[in-house]
């Protein structure tokens, strides 16, 4: 089974502060494990289910290697990366990873959607969750997901229960 997990969090756990607004919007590490055979490219895809308004995009990555098997910890936000590596514009309007922001009172749900592709994608700069999900859905061999929450609340409560 394709599987997509990150040593930063459980699935359906709660993201650190670090990968927030309030933090450094440092994207978490991610690591994959039992990728399709033939497996081209991998795209990602960061997106906050829990607004009213719809889906808010953080993340856009595609083309990265076949034969990769994780990111780190702070993904540069350039457009361009090493080995054609490309990122797409979030909801915010720019590029690279922006993490959750959510006000006090709420809690984000926020998903990872890892796709394995099998051709790498030729796709503009400027390029949005739409047309990437259009291009994903055509080279498609398997998805894995992963799902975190961010509070602003929560996230202090854990950073100030570690303190005492």
């Amino acid at each position: 089974m394709f599987e997509l997990v990150s040593p930063a969090f459980e699935h359906d756990g709660w993201i650190p502060l670090l990968s927030s607004c309030q933090g450094m919007d440092r994207s978490p590490p991610l690591i994959w494990y039992n990728a399709p055979d033939h497996t081209a490219s991998f795209a990602l895809i960061c997106e906050n289910h829990s607004l009213v308004i719809g889906i808010w995009t953080h993340w856009l990555i595609w083309n990265l290697p076949g034969d990769a098997e994780k990111l780190p910890l702070g993904m540069p936000v350039d457009t361009r990366l090493p080995a054609g590596v490309r990122q797409g514009l979030n909801s915010y309007g720019s590029t690279g990873y922006r993490g959750p922001c959510p006000p006090r009172s709420r809690v984000d749900h926020i998903v990872f959607r890892l796709f394995a592709l099998d051709t790498r994608l030729s796709l503009p700069e400027n390029t949005r969750r739409s047309r990437l999900l259009r291009h994903t859905k055509r080279h498609l061999l398997d998805e894995a997901r992963l799902d975190g929450y961010f509070s602003l609340k929560t996230a202090r409560e854990r950073i100030d229960s570690r303190a005492t």
